[in-house]
């Protein structure tokens, strides 16, 4: 997978909408409207060794009905500042995604939560105050 290290760290190139220069800096525009400078281009998966995941670990999402779409992890990319997860259809993920762990615990690099049923009940809280 193709990422640019930015300033803030990685960014896949998917998320990329533009690439422009400021003050003589390349930098890039996400999707989101986001704009960081850039560090450099890289494959991804040549910086990171990839080891198995063991079985029952998941990313998460909560779709806009509260469904839980669970995706298995298929292994870690560790690298010197930390390990990503590895699934089958995305590859290294860049994204900060919830990780549903096999002893049931999420983890949603913010917060971590005791269960699954306890991180979509602290999911769903801020949207029913709106």
């Amino acid at each position: 997978m193709d990422v640019i290290l930015t300033a803030k760290g990685p960014r896949s190139l998917r998320h990329v909408a533009a690439i422009t220069h400021i003050d003589g800096r390349p930098h890039v525009r996400l999707y989101s409207g986001e704009v960081v400078g850039i560090v450099r281009q890289v494959e991804f998966s040549l910086m990171a060794t990839i080891i198995p995941a063991a079985p029952g670990h998941y990313l998460v999402a909560l779709d806009g009905s509260g469904v839980v779409d669970r995706e298995p992890l298929i292994g870690w990319a560790v690298m010197p500042t930390g390990a990503l997860p590895v699934t089958a259809d995305r590859g290294i993920v860049i994204d900060e995604r919830p990780i549903l762990y096999p002893d049931g615990r999420v983890d949603d690099s913010v917060q971590g939560f005791a269960s699954l049923d306890e991180y979509v009940a602290a999911t769903r809280q801020p949207a029913a105050a709106a």
